[in-house]
């Protein structure tokens, strides 16, 4: 599930052409403990592995005590990509999530997604079209 909505996050986040200097995980238990972490990055992220890896790894040094009710991840400190190449990050993985995102938005969402979210179609929809009203993109 935490695949998923890190999986969102960084589509909206390329369909801006944003990066985040920031990113944040919260959650709550079923007994009603509310729980969360945010924290700013030392380099920007706007791919969805980067998001997710960041964010998983509050998930497993925490440790999840009981049944959880809610999940939420997202990103904050938004700004706009600098032209300026990583030292050590590839070329081709832009180009790889670029022609991914390409694929699904001219065929569908998730028409091509990673097996860790298969069968996750029905879960974490979006609640609130921001990006729907009257047809407007804001």
């Amino acid at each position: 599930m935490l695949y998923k909505l890190t999986a969102k996050t960084g589509k909206r986040l390329r369909e801006r052409n944003q990066i985040a200097l920031g990113a944040y995980i919260h959650w709550s238990y079923v007994s009603g403990l509310v729980f969360g972490k945010r924290f700013k990055l030392k380099s920007p992220v706007c791919s969805t592995e980067d998001i997710f890896r960041l964010t998983s790894q509050v998930l497993n040094n925490v440790g999840l005590k009981n049944k959880v009710a809610m999940l939420a991840a997202g990103v904050f400190n938004l700004g706009l990509p600098s032209n300026q190449l990583g030292l050590f990050k590839q070329k081709q993985d832009h180009q790889l999530i670029e022609a991914v995102d390409n694929i699904n938005s001219r065929y569908g969402d998730q028409l091509i997604y990673r097996g860790t979210m298969w069968k996750t179609q029905k879960y974490a929809n979006d609640r609130i079209g921001f990006r729907k009203l009257d047809g407007l993109d804001y």
